[in-house]
């Protein structure tokens, strides 16, 4: 299974980076994008995680 951004997540991802590029470097922000790169492939990997029945009764409304 892979990540798929829409175009919104991508911009604001490169959003990101640019700001804490010019705030911390691009090496601490390379890091924090990694981390959330990580984080998300967990979700992926290990959907049982956390209990995501809320979504689903929210698009029931």
């Amino acid at each position: 299974m892979s990540i798929a951004l829409t175009n919104l997540s991508r911009e604001d991802l490169i959003d990101i980076w640019l700001y804490g590029e010019m705030n911390w470097g691009a090496e601490s922000v390379d890091q924090y994008l990694d981390s959330i790169d990580a984080f998300l492939k967990t979700l992926i990997n290990r959907r049982n995680i956390a209990d995501f029945h809320y979504i689903k009764d929210i698009k029931e409304r």
